[in-house]
């Protein structure tokens, strides 16, 4: 059973790998280590920005990033089981959540990221609404799904603010709205393709934090390109 389990997560990070490039993350990667967390990511991605010039000066910047974390089963296994009512809760705020987004949606056009493959899953900035009532049904969320996940692989990467998007990539039925740490997508497999469930929440992310997550990635690529090559030499 172990090792089918192994095998299905090898399956999900190949796949979320795929859909990483699709999306134009160009720069990605599987099993990263993230020594600051002690711990790896499934998959890490940097959409990098073409070099701009400011004021005569030519700037670089790192990017969008991305974490896309594989579940086979619940993302809770080998950890305590959380209190029903938290989860029923969570339930009810993401309802208000979507009644909201979907109300911001019509009057703030311009929230709209626009740079993904499949539109309906657009990224939407809808804390620069600056909705009070949002921000506060936010803050809950957050509390409450860092209660949920504490003590897990997914809050150290939650709290970590290195990627403007996060998801979780799994079987379709393994994982409920609910269930998702707060802000994170929700990618379900259908044959050999990753498909959008539920979108991510864009968050901001420090420019030292996105440059030393997209370092990791190139340092990991080198890695696996060097293992590949001990192989075919």
């Amino acid at each position: 059973m172990a090792a089918r389990g192994h095998l299905k997560r090898k399956v999900l990070r190949g796949l979320a790998l795929k859909w990483a490039l699709n999306q134009g993350f160009r720069i990605a990667a599987t099993d990263v280590a993230l020594p600051s967390l002690k711990t790896r990511a499934d998959v890490a991605a940097c959409k990098p920005e073409a070099p701009k010039r400011v004021k005569g000066t030519t700037v670089l910047r790192a990017g969008q990033t991305l974490l896309i974390e594989c579940f086979h089963g619940g993302p809770r296994a080998g950890n305590e089981i959380p209190q029903e009512t938290l989860l029923s809760r969570l339930a009810e705020l993401e309802l208000q959540k979507a009644a909201h987004e979907d109300a911001m949606r019509r009057s703030f056009p311009t929230l709209r990221e626009g740079e993904t493959l499949f539109p309906e899953f657009d990224v939407y900035r809808f804390q620069d609404a600056g909705s009070a009532d949002y921000a506060a049904l936010m803050k809950e969320i957050d509390v409450l799904s860092m209660q949920v996940h504490h003590g897990t692989k997914l809050e150290k990467l939650a709290r970590w603010p290195a990627a403007n998007l996060r998801y979780i990539a799994a079987e379709p039925g393994v994982i409920q709205c609910s269930e998702l740490p707060a802000g994170w997508g929700l990618l379900e497999r259908h044959g050999a393709e990753l498909m959008p469930a539920v979108k991510a929440v864009w968050r901001d992310a420090t420019e030292m934090n996105r440059w030393t997550l997209m370092m990791r990635i190139a340092m990991r690529a080198t890695q696996s390109a060097a293992e590949f090559g001990s192989y075919v030499i």
